[in-house]
């Protein structure tokens, strides 16, 4: 009769272990959805009120191209996104192309100005002579007329000098109207409008 009880007291016991666990088991993921929920909601609002500053800022100051910021400051191996607008002032849709360069750093001289070797200097949308890439961008894009668009960039560098890096990026505009196809944009004209910034990289 004892061993029974104790038997039956086990069983009661384990099962309101089991709910208990389940419980708590419950209240935890439901505590982490809503904390990651939360966290992407707001990073969402964060990029819809740059989205906003950028357009109006265009607006205000007459500019047709951008950026949320000037000085991007960041660590070798991170990942730093960044954003630009990007006017387009004619009465008709039109391809842009979009290329960013390194015009020079602080410490460093030719020919290794922005720690790889490469003819041409360019690091962003098109690949430098070692394959390398700093930035991950939309290498065209398509603007109906008279409309801004806002556009993210990717940066992320880990084998390069810590330095201060002069950046630029160059925007071109297709000869003729229409929306991008993949016909190649001549990059070797005046482009359609630049704009420099600077990299702190650490």
């Amino acid at each position: 009769m004892v061993n029974r009880k104790a038997s039956l007291q086990l069983s009661i016991n384990a099962i309101v272990i089991l709910i208990l666990a389940i419980t708590i088991l419950g209240l935890g993921l439901g505590f982490i959805r809503n904390m990651f929920g939360s966290s992407l909601d707001q990073l969402k609002d964060v990029e819809e009120k740059i989205q906003i500053q950028i357009k109006d800022e265009i607006e205000t100051s007459g500019k047709i191209l951008t950026f949320d910021r000037l000085e991007i400051n960041s660590q070798r191996g991170e990942e730093e996104k960044f954003y630009y607008g990007l006017k387009n002032t004619a009465s008709e849709v039109y391809c842009f192309a979009v290329r960013i360069r390194c015009i020079s750093s602080l410490r460093d001289s030719m020919p290794d100005i922005c720690g790889y070797t490469a003819s041409d200097d360019l690091v962003g949308g098109y690949e430098v002579d070692d394959g390398q890439s700093w930035f991950v961008l939309y290498k065209e894009i398509t603007i109906e007329d008279g409309e801004t668009q806002v556009t993210p960039i990717l940066f992320q560098v880990s084998d390069v000098k810590e330095d201060t890096y002069h950046m630029r990026i160059e925007v071109f505009q297709s000869t003729t109207s229409g929306e991008c196809d993949g016909s190649s944009i001549d990059t070797s004209a005046d482009p359609y409008v630049k704009e420099d910034f600077h990299l702190y990289l650490s």
